[in-house]
């Protein structure tokens, strides 16, 4: 049984919080069902409902998966270890963000709704291609072709100053300047596509946005797995026709579950783009950085810190385990790159050297031992 209602926000004659509720099922369902709720954030009441508050949700990208090389993202055991860290890291996000809505989205999710959106916007003539040309330009559809259309990424990394105050958009290491990138999309001589698994605050898109029109190039239509109305209005403030998957009439902020993995996933930093084996990432974290938004307080932010780093150190003990059964060999960060597509490791810091031939997990345990010092001060 499902149904919502509405409270009144004190001092305030029009503002309205939205609750949801959810009945208890029968008792040979109530375990599992109470634990499902519970990840999404509900508040379990005795008389017999669950209930949260849907008004700006929190969105959480389960992309962990996608970061590792197909040999090792097919196999079952890196699969359980992925689940196991994600229902560690849910409950911590639970904890940062108490009373709020959690709502999760598999990329096989926004897959499945991009491509309708694809199928009815960009429909086969007689070639069995649509008239349109596809352009990823965020994480998604990096590997993979859109149904009946001709498919071509942008391949780019959001790179951080060496402050941590801003960012810029740059090619990934090894791929053409972004100009040429879009240059060679324009001699498709087709309208363009662009495919995103998010927009709300639009930044990557208004990074990339001068080097399609300084090209040339037409952008009318975007679609995205997940749209926000302030997105939505950004967009079409610029002229872009939106379509969704999924449409939110806002959130109050979004994670992607690889960036909360040290060592498998993160934004890039700028101190050494594309002068390493392994690219340096911003993990949004202590002891990499400090960035407690969201948190109570400084005890929070060390809890939820270490909770991401202890999901990704179980990850890495599976991982390691079946890459030395394989090779012989440890795991070494110079190594990184023969199981994950973007081999990544986190900024520790101006003039800091990280050993190549130290695993990661080696790593990762003395970054917890550095925390658990931390943890003493405060």
């Amino acid at each position: 049984m499902l149904g919502s209602f509405f409270l009144r926000v004190p001092g305030s004659a029009n503002a309205q919080i939205r609750k949801y509720f959810v009945k208890h099922p029968e008792k040979k369902y109530a375990k599992a069902a109470l634990a499902l709720l519970s990840s999404g954030g509900y508040t379990h009441l005795n008389s017999g409902y669950s209930v949260i508050c849907i008004d700006n949700p929190v969105v959480l990208m389960l992309d962990a998966q996608s970061m590792f090389k197909q040999s090792y993202r097919d196999r079952a055991e890196v699969r359980r270890a992925i689940a196991h860290s994600r229902r560690a890291l849910m409950q911590q996000i639970v904890k940062r963000h108490r009373g709020k809505l959690i709502l999760t989205f598999d990329r096989n999710m926004l897959y499945h709704g991009i491509d309708r959106e694809i199928e009815k916007l960009n429909s086969p003539n007689d070639s069995g291609l649509g008239d349109k040309i596809c352009v990823p330009f965020g994480d998604i559809y990096r590997r993979w072709l859109l149904p009946h259309s001709v498919t071509k990424a942008l391949h780019i990394e959001r790179v951080y100053d060496p402050s941590l105050d801003y960012f810029t958009i740059e090619p990934k290491p090894s791929y053409q300047e972004l100009s040429t990138q879009i240059q060679i999309i324009g001699a498709f001589k087709k309208s363009v596509i662009l495919i995103d698994d998010l927009l709300d605050s639009s930044l990557r898109l208004r990074e990339i946005e001068p080097h399609f029109k300084s090209n040339s190039v037409r952008a009318k239509d975007i679609v995205v797995g997940v749209l926000t109305a302030k997105g939505e209005r950004r967009a079409k403030r610029k002229g872009y026709n939106v379509h969704s998957a999924y449409t939110l009439p806002s959130i109050s902020t979004w994670y992607s579950e690889s960036h909360l993995y040290p060592f498998i996933g993160g934004d890039a930093h700028g101190s050494t783009y594309g002068e390493t084996t392994w690219m340096a990432s911003v993990n949004k974290m202590l002891p990499y950085m400090s960035d407690p938004s969201n948190c109570v307080g400084l005890s929070d932010y060390i809890a939820f810190s270490k909770s991401c780093i202890e999901a990704s150190l179980h990850i890495f003990d599976v991982i390691e385990r079946i890459y030395e059964q394989s090779t012989k060999r440890h795991l070494s960060l110079s190594h990184l790159g023969d199981v994950f597509i973007t081999p990544r490791a986190p900024y520790y810091g101006s003039g800091v050297q990280i050993c190549a031939s130290a695993t990661p997990s080696e790593m990762l345990t003395n970054d917890i031992q550095r925390l658990e010092q931390i943890a003493k001060i405060v």
